[in-house]
């Protein structure tokens, strides 16, 4: 009789992340004389101490109150772990931070920074991950087979995700903490993926985890330029046109209007309405676009909880900023767009990545914010009632549209909103709920296919 068949264990995106620095920072160079963890029963069983470590770590944690303790460390899990799940190496994500990023005066900054542009570095990384899928290294001195890449180039593209194991070693050592933080400390396997060091017995260039170089290239970018003074203002200008771009591509209902951006106002007090409304005959929504991103520590740190609060507090700014608009759009004081009394409005603020607003902590901590912000500018806060404000992440407002296109936008709102369970709910889950989990298009397929004509 046979034996039944062992049983089936997980391991998430996220704990080989962890392992893989503990790898570097613990294992010979040589493999002999040691467990390998090509074997499933070696590598279950180094797993499962992992766990146990970071168990007995967090033990350690700094006492809070209850409450505040459980809603930060839902925080600290949801960044860990959803990234992993919600935002892995796909076309719409690709292409989506290749347009934001791919303006001529970014793209200047991007050759400052790394030395190459912004098209160049996508070539480069997504030609090198496509390799890396299929085998875990390659040869230091491989053949580069791109039209326009010169080895110089291609090397000045390795010293911005590559770095030597030594020198790898020496960082994750510095980073590393034996504390509540132990799977949480920033790890520098994000700022180099790759690593130069010998592969069966020949120089090589060894990619442990492909997804971390996927977003070294893509959202990675933000983080290489975001201290320079000259980015932030045509970041912003770069995301509101894309979500433009986004909503003109969607939209496409006879019955859905899109609004850019109008000023108004007197010549001495010129304002600026909304980034974008999308309209219907019955409701609106006005879109402000915020390309904000919440900070290391706000995400992860155990001690993160006033860094959190001060990325919410700036994000309840921007939740204001709609509602003060409104005020004037309430006022008949938008030129392109009369006010209608019977017109409902849904106030949107778009961010260029996932906020998690879920649980108690943040979302509370929001709505404080928010509200302290309405009295201190003599906003009533009725308002909120009236008015409930969503906070979506690009990747929720390019699939929420292909759904809001068809079902009209009071429906598609007033569905999660008036909800007492989906309310609470993220917004791409809701999303995804009433697709069925469908798969949305991408929007820019051609756009998608044009970074690799250049590829032989």
């Amino acid at each position: 009789m046979r034996s039944p068949p062992p049983k089936q264990r997980i391991i998430s995106e996220w704990e080989l992340e962890l392992l893989a620095k503990e790898a570097i920072l613990n294992a010979g160079r040589t493999g002999l004389n040691f467990k390998s963890l090509r074997t499933w029963k070696n590598l279950a069983t180094t797993i499962d101490e992992l766990r146990r470590l970071e168990n007995e770590l967090y033990k350690l944690r700094k006492h809070r109150s209850p409450t505040e303790d459980i809603f930060l460390e839902l925080v600290r899990i949801a960044h860990r772990q959803f990234i992993w799940q919600g935002d892995p190496p796909n076309p719409i994500t690709a292409i989506r931070h290749f347009k934001i990023f791919d303006e001529p005066r970014i793209s200047k900054i991007c050759e400052k920074h790394i030395g190459l542009s912004v098209r160049k570095n996508y070539l480069c990384g997504l030609m090198l991950w496509g390799l890396y899928l299929e085998r875990p290294a390659v040869s230091a001195s491989f053949n580069l087979n791109l039209k326009k890449i010169s080895r110089a180039e291609f090397d000045k593209f390795l010293k911005f995700t590559c770095s030597d194991i030594d020198t790898l070693k020496s960082l994750l050592e510095s980073e590393q903490c034996y504390d509540e933080n132990f799977v949480y400390a920033y790890n520098s396997l994000r700022q180099f993926p790759l690593i130069k060091m010998p592969y069966h017995g020949e120089d090589a260039i060894v990619c442990p985890l492909p997804t971390l170089l996927f977003w070294r290239i893509t959202g990675g970018l933000y983080y290489e330029m975001r201290h320079d003074p000259r980015f932030a203002i045509p970041f912003g200008h770069s995301f509101q046109s894309y979500i433009g771009e986004v909503l003109k591509r969607v939209c496409l209902s006879n019955e859905i209007s899109i609004i850019s951006e109008m000023e108004y106002g007197s010549r001495k007090h010129r304002k600026q309405s909304v980034d974008w409304i999308v309209s219907d005959a019955q409701s609106a929504l006005l879109i402000e676009c915020k390309a904000k991103r919440l900070t290391w520590n706000a995400k992860v740190a155990s001690e993160g909880a006033a860094s959190l609060h001060e990325d919410i507090d700036k994000l309840a700014e921007s939740v204001v900023q709609v509602y003060k608009s409104i005020r004037d759009y309430q006022a008949d004081k938008y030129p392109d767009y009369p006010f209608q009394f019977a017109r409902k409005i849904y106030p949107v603020v778009v961010t260029t990545e996932n906020w998690h607003l879920f649980g108690g902590l943040m979302p509370n901590r929001l709505r404080d914010a928010v509200e302290q912000k309405l009295k201190n500018e003599n906003i009533p806060t009725g308002c909120l009632s009236d008015m409930p404000y969503s906070i979506w992440a690009a990747e929720e407002l390019e699939a929420g549209m292909q759904l809001l296109n068809s079902m009209g936008i009071q429906r598609f709102m007033d569905g999660k909103l008036t909800d007492p369970e989906m309310n609470t709910w993220e917004w791409h889950a809701y999303i995804s709920n009433i697709s069925n989990k469908r798969t949305p298009r991408n929007l820019f397929t051609d756009e998608f296919q044009s970074i690799f004509k250049d590829i032989n």
